[in-house]
């Protein structure tokens, strides 16, 4: 075995989800090359042919492979995390949703205009509420904003407000008041709002302008990709309508376009990622991408999912490497670093995280980075998690609860102490509650599938990232810019 030449810069959980405590290591490939992850010393090794072959026929477990590294690469292994001090998470806990709250997530209404079919209130997932008429009313928005503003202290950004839904526009009326007030507050807030973009008119468009919104607009392909899914309630296509306010945007305010427009896009069955690279790189739109939700998914829609073909993906990635000192594009405009970008930043930042004592991989503290206000007035850790006491972490007249935090974050570390020690992307894996909660309870069958498909994209990463800086130690000396969160 080489030396590594890429290195880088509780109760028992349920049986339902488990990791094999010799899955340190993952064998991954690109191109015709392989390399050989290993977590216990955080080490990518290129393998020759006979060393594949003999990999794949002997198939080493975990024990002999650790054997075979230690005595052959020289490489020392990384520590062990520390067993958690009980008292000094309980005392981060109460600090951070005392005062490091960044943004708050406003549900003004879940009433929607459209009825997108994997819409995870769309009626097709079991356990999760469905579209309703509730419209949060304005004492629970001005509660909420004052609880932001009163709880950021040591906050390292300006202070946060999103827009939520639903449809957000469709309560208008609601969000220009909060941002009156907001702005009464602090002179320096920042504004998000996600849209399906059908309601962008031209009130709309200047008012988002005017107060610097930054705006996510859920936009799935070119129209024969995007209005196969996202209809409204008459099954209407929306593409038409969303295209021309985003055109008409566009020619109002083209510097606003250029730099606060972003598109939410949804991989939905067939997934062809040549088509997609082709029609958003067009469009020059920085995309924020994510697969379509297929656990709790009725049979019927399960039947149409498919394995998308990696490779175009990659192509289009490595191309965009190769050109980054032949124009002033910025990469990440471009549809394959969107989706790729983040899963390559993780594996270069992978060595400049300690693993967490209290193995909370993805996961933050509840209710301090983001804290979603439902219509109700219920406070949850974000707008993926809600829906149920079990994740409820208090009401917006009394503020987050610091001990339902504690509790969230206890049972979450359960969940993954018990599973994950031994996992090869353990260094580099995001999960989190959204991955643990389905229908506002803990439900480990869910982590389960999320862990497996998070593995197999996570492969395909690290084997175009270890082949890029085999080729080009310098590709991805842009990822920094370009996703500064890691």
């Amino acid at each position: 075995m080489k030396a590594g030449v890429l290195a880088p810069g509780g109760k028992r959980a349920s049986p339902e989800f488990r990791v094999p405590a010799q899955d340190g290591y993952r064998l991954v490939r690109h191109r015709g090359r392989a390399f050989l992850y290993s977590a216990l010393t955080d080490q990518l090794y290129p393998l020759s042919p006979p060393a594949v072959e003999a990999l794949e026929r002997e198939g080493l477990d975990g024990a002999r492979l650790r054997d075979l590294e230690l005595c052959s690469s020289g490489a020392v292994p990384l520590p062990p995390p520390a067993p958690p001090d009980a008292q000094a998470v309980r005392t981060e806990v109460r600090h951070a949703v005392d005062q490091q709250v960044h943004q708050i997530v406003l549900g003004v209404t879940e009433s929607c205009n459209l009825r997108c079919h994997y819409c995870i209130y769309s009626g097709s997932y079991a356990g999760l509420r469905r579209h309703s008429r509730a419209k949060m009313p304005w004492e629970v928005a001005r509660q909420a904003i004052h609880y932001l503003m009163a709880h950021r202290a040591n906050s390292p950004v300006p202070p946060g407000i999103s827009f939520y839904g639903g449809e957000p526009l469709l309560h208008l009326s609601l969000i220009r008041r909060c941002v009156d007030y907001a702005r009464s507050l602090s002179g320096e807030v920042r504004f998000v709002i996600t849209t399906n973009g059908t309601l962008l008119d031209g009130e709309a468009r200047a008012f988002l302008v005017e107060n610097d919104f930054t705006v996510l607009v859920s936009l799935d392909g070119p129209s024969e990709v995007h209005d196969r899914y996202r209809r409204d309630a008459a099954g209407s296509p929306s593409f038409d309508r969303i295209a021309a306010n985003l055109d008409a945007l566009r020619r109002e305010a083209p510097d606003y376009y250029a730099g606060r427009v972003r598109f939410s896009v949804v991989l939905t069955p067939p997934i062809d990622y040549a088509r997609l690279e082709a029609f958003f790189t067009g469009l020059g739109v920085p995309c924020v991408v994510s697969p379509m939700e297929t656990y709790g998914l009725r049979p019927e829609w399960l039947s149409r999912l498919n394995r998308p073909d990696f490779e175009p993906l990659a192509a289009a990635f490595e191309q965009a490497c190769r050109d980054r000192t032949e124009h002033g594009q910025k990469l990440w405009r471009r549809f394959s670093v969107g989706l790729l970008g983040p899963a390559l930043r993780r594996i270069q930042t992978r060595g400049e995280r300690q693993e967490a004592a209290y193995f909370r991989l993805g996961q933050c503290v509840p209710g301090s980075r983001k804290v979603f206000v439902d219509p109700r007035g219920n406070l949850y850790p974000c707008e993926k998690v809600e829906g149920g006491p079990d994740v409820r972490l208090g009401r917006v007249d009394r503020g987050v609860d610091p001990e339902a935090s504690l509790r969230l974050m206890e049972r979450f570390s359960e969940m993954v102490s018990q599973n994950c020690g031994g996992c090869w992307m353990r260094r580099m894996c995001t999960a989190c509650l959204a991955d643990a909660v389905q229908g506002g309870r803990f439900d480990p069958a869910k982590m389960g599938l999320r862990c497996a498909a998070r593995k197999e994209a996570q492969a395909e990463a690290l084997g175009l990232y270890a082949a890029l800086l085999e080729e080009d130690p310098g590709a991805l000396d842009f990822l920094p810019e370009a996703f500064p969160w890691g």
